[in-house]
């Protein structure tokens, strides 16, 4: 999990906050070879209003995705089965 300070519930994260966020989630997907489908917000893992009304996962993924397409990076090649196991075409990950 990553966690933000701020609530997001009344002020928007700044911008140096989501540039970083998308700029870590950009390196996790592509070191862990994790989907951009499996980026997700606390709130969609349990009853809660977090990460807040301010801060858009969505865009996250999007800023996340721009940033390794920019450097090259395709994620492809992943795909997620239905029992959530992670299935790459590179054997051995």
């Amino acid at each position: 999990g990553i966690c933000l300070v701020g609530n997001f519930d009344i002020d928007r994260p700044t911008v140096a906050q989501q540039q970083s966020l998308a700029r870590l989630v950009a390196f996790l997907e592509k070191s862990y070879s994790i989907p951009e489908a499996r980026v997700i917000g606390h709130g969609e893992t349990k009853a809660t209003e977090c990460p807040g009304r301010f801060m858009n996962i969505a865009q996250v993924r999007s800023q996340a995705r721009a940033m390794l397409v920019e450097a090259g990076e395709t994620a492809d090649h992943l795909a997620v089965t239905a029992g959530g196991e992670l299935l790459t075409d590179a054997p051995g990950q």
